[in-house]
């Protein structure tokens, strides 16, 4: 079950998202276009974010995937088709 807090990220208010059991984490902006800045899941973190970015409401933010078929041998960390 999810745990939901505020918190703040950059000058921005944050929404956490956070699952002890399953130790998965997410971290979501609201206010810039509620955008995930953080996913966290059994122990790495899964998104990168740069956080310039993120704290200059002018700029587009800069963040994409951090999971990529290279770091796991092609194969995906999740079960599914």
């Amino acid at each position: 079950m999810f745990v939901v807090r505020d918190s703040s990220r950059a000058a921005f208010d944050t929404v956490v998202l956070h699952d002890e059991v399953a130790g998965s984490r997410v971290e979501v902006v609201p206010t810039r276009g509620a955008l995930v800045t953080s996913f966290e899941a059994r122990g790495r973190k899964w998104l990168y974010l740069d956080e310039g970015t993120l704290a200059d409401a002018s700029q587009n933010v800069r963040g994409g995937c951090g999971w990529h078929e290279q770091q796991t041998g092609g194969e995906s960390p999740y079960p599914g088709p």
